[in-house]
């Protein structure tokens, strides 16, 4: 068949602009080629050419006239991927690399494998070391192949076709078109739910802005789960009715708990919010107000906290936040901390554990990029956060998470001097650190204490007393044996080496309670639901105040059964410290001590009001000693910039800046309760989209 082809060089002027304005012009109107024909043969054209009597039909012509240099390293920018080079990046994007990250291990491996005197060469070719363009197009080539569009049909038609990639990984998915919903549920997810706790207490909590298609992601669950109940026995949620109203329509035996951080956080929006018209100087008392009904530890004291809200003057001043506290009083058992005492929620009044999954699918994850499609991010979900928790599990399964042992030292050091009674064979009753004549009782069969601390079934030092008599927990902070080998089989699946896992004492391992915590329970174990027994009334009082842990949440104490006595005490103290003082400086006269009498007149003069004695006793409390070496005076004299006020702090090298700021606002800290004592807004940790 007679043929005519015609290789021409890229750097030819066919099928590109006469002038390019690019400073990279591949346009270098270069002559050469290669010219191939192919002639054909028969008796007419045997007889006009003799070499096509002797079979030579090809004609191949040479044109290497090139108006430009080839050995060069812009010349050699200008090839194309070769297909070894373009099967390995396409390994790399299989194995969850982005282009950049791709790159810059195709680079790094070239400059191991590469002799010295070659690497410019190798670095320059094209061929092997493609150029940025060249990755980033082979890059949006292949993701289309494999995740489609970010079209709902495209994503639908890409999720079906791995059906066969999920179900040799072991994974439950399951995908809806209209509206477009797709659950997973992936190994490790389905190995949890035969652990004893998942049929405790779930946090839930949603996050978008994962993907640029906005989806959001979530957990398929059968009646299977939850340690073979089906539902669990407590859900926490933030406030969120779409939220709640799902979760009661599917799991109306389920009891349903507010999050703490994000009830006070939204009534500090509200205070805040300047269509309710709220005074500045004003907000901070009526949210510490609030704080007393959601932390007080019995019915009796949330409603003394109430009344003295109601009472107070500056409340009164608004009938809207009145109005505002009785709608959400309504469903104070959702919130307030004194009636989920006997529910089982192991001491969490947040959904903290669940905003840090969040934070790890995206920082550790998604690396705060978001994923292409709903595709792209099921891969994420199934394979990287899969092989992250697998790693988490295995870490401290091979005992090599220490922060737990530390923390349960702790306990241990506190409950050293406690005594501990044996009552009956799961009844013990233990002393306050204290006072010896105030006994807490700890049932070992559901694993709580009495104790405020322990309110919920939180591990406190009364338990960690029972536990170090003998009695094995399961609650522990420490792993025993048996928590390794539950780990070790959630992260691999029931084919492990138990042995393995043991300790290296020779003495005998301690074993948790008889009893098989990977085993779900069959369905009538849970018929009864799981209630707290507390042995103390409203009535009684409670001095431990050791483990009453809300970490500066606490601004109320409430370990006194009357608060009008605390407060009384407190007051009475107040009054002789300050006489204490002021003895101390009528007998100690000198001029500094005049200088600090008078500064401190100054700022006692200034109060006031309410906010104004909290802004003096917040400044007090947060007073510390700074750590870096101050400068000397002579440095200070010697400084010429005006408007610059560094104080006795160091000045940064290098060339100042033209004009320095009098005063520099920092950040607001991302903790509510600090910016409620500093009468600010809170800090905003995420997008709204979260």
């Amino acid at each position: 068949m007679p043929m005519r082809l015609a290789h021409i060089l890229r750097h030819n002027q066919k099928n590109k602009k006469r002038k390019n304005d690019s400073t990279r012009n591949r346009n270098k109107d270069c002559p050469a080629k290669i010219v191939v024909r192919v002639k054909k043969i028969n008796r007419f054209t045997k007889y006009r050419d003799p070499l096509l009597k002797e079979g030579w039909n090809a004609v191949i012509e040479m044109h290497l006239n090139h108006s430009h240099r080839v050995d060069v390293a812009e010349a050699y920018s200008f090839l194309r991927m070769n297909k070894e080079t373009r099967d390995t990046f396409i390994k790399y994007f299989q194995d969850g690399l982005s282009p950049s990250e791709a790159r810059s291990l195709h680079r790094s491996s070239l400059l191991a494998t590469t002799p010295v005197e070659d690497i410019f060469k190798v670095l320059a070719d094209a061929h092997i070391n493609p150029t940025d363009r060249s990755v980033y197009y082979l890059f949006d080539k292949w993701r289309n192949e494999n995740y489609g569009t970010r079209e709902v049909k495209s994503i639908v038609e890409k999720l079906l076709e791995m059906n066969t990639i999920f179900e040799e990984n072991g994974i439950k998915y399951k995908v809806n078109e209209e509206p477009f919903c797709c659950v997973l549920l992936t190994p490790i997810m389905q190995r949890a739910h035969r652990m004893k706790f998942s049929g405790e207490i779930v946090f839930v909590d949603s996050s978008g802005s994962c993907d640029q298609g906005g989806s959001s992601i979530t957990s398929y669950l059968v009646m299977k789960d939850f340690f073979g109940r089906g539902f669990p026995m407590v859900f926490m949620t933030d406030d969120s009715s779409a939220e709640i109203d799902a979760l009661q329509e599917v799991f109306p035996t389920s009891q349903h708990l507010l999050c703490t951080f994000h009830i006070l956080q939204a009534m500090w929006r509200w205070l805040w919010n300047t269509v309710h018209q709220i005074e500045k100087q004003d907000r901070r008392t009526l949210m510490i107000m609030f704080r007393g009904v959601v932390y007080a530890q019995n019915t009796t004291d949330c409603e003394l906290y109430k009344n003295i809200l109601y009472e107070s003057e500056i409340a009164k001043k608004y009938d809207n936040f009145l109005l505002h506290f009785e709608n959400i009083w309504k469903r104070k058992s959702k919130w307030a901390h004194c009636f989920r005492k006997d529910l089982v929620t192991r001491g969490h009044n947040t959904n903290n554990i669940i905003e840090v999954s969040i934070r790890i699918l995206k920082d550790f994850v998604l690396q705060r990029c978001k994923a292409f499609n709903a595709v792209s991010l099921s891969g994420f979900i199934t394979h990287s956060l899969e092989e992250f928790y697998k790693q988490k599990c295995i870490l401290y399964a091979n005992g090599r998470g220490f922060k737990l042992d530390v923390y349960f030292k702790k306990f241990c050091y506190k409950a050293n001097l406690l005594k501990v009674t044996k009552e009956t064979d799961t009844l013990f009753t233990v002393t306050s650190s204290q006072d010896d004549n105030i006994v807490y009782t700890v049932d070992t069969h559901i694993e709580q204490c009495d104790c405020p601390a322990g309110a919920g079934g939180k591990f406190c030092k009364h338990i960690c007393a029972v536990f170090n008599t003998g009695i094995n927990l399961i609650t522990t902070p420490n792993l025993l044996f048996q928590d390794r080998i539950d780990l070790a089989k959630m992260a691999l699946g029931d084919d492990v080496n138990e042995n393995f896992f043991l300790s290296m004492s020779l003495e005998g391992e301690r074993q948790p309670p008889n009893e098989d915590s990977c085993q779900p329970s069959n369905e009538n174990s849970f018929k009864q639901p799981m209630c707290f027994y507390n042995s103390l009334t409203d009535n009684e009082t409670i001095n431990d105040t050791e483990e009453i842990v809300e970490n500066k949440e606490n601004f109320v104490s409430t370990t006194a059964g009357s608060f009008e006595a605390e407060y009384e005490r407190e007051v009475n103290r107040l009054t002789d410290n300050l006489k204490e003082i002021s003895q101390f400086a009528a007998s100690h006269p000198s001029k500094y001590m005049l200088k600090c009498i008078k500064e401190l007149n100054a700022k006692l003069g200034h109060i006031e009001n309410e906010d104004a004695f909290y802004n003096i006793c917040s400044s007090i409390i947060n007073t510390k000693r700074g750590r870096r070496i101050k400068v000397q005076p002579t440095s200070i004299s010697r400084r010429t910039k005006k408007n610059l006020h560094a104080g006795t702090r160091a000045i940064t090298a290098g060339r100042p800046a033209k004009t320095e700021s009098l005063k520099v606002s920092s950040k607001r800290q991302r903790n509510l309760f600090q910016n409620i004592l500093h009468n600010q807004p809170n800090a905003k940790s995420h997008g709204s989209s979260h």
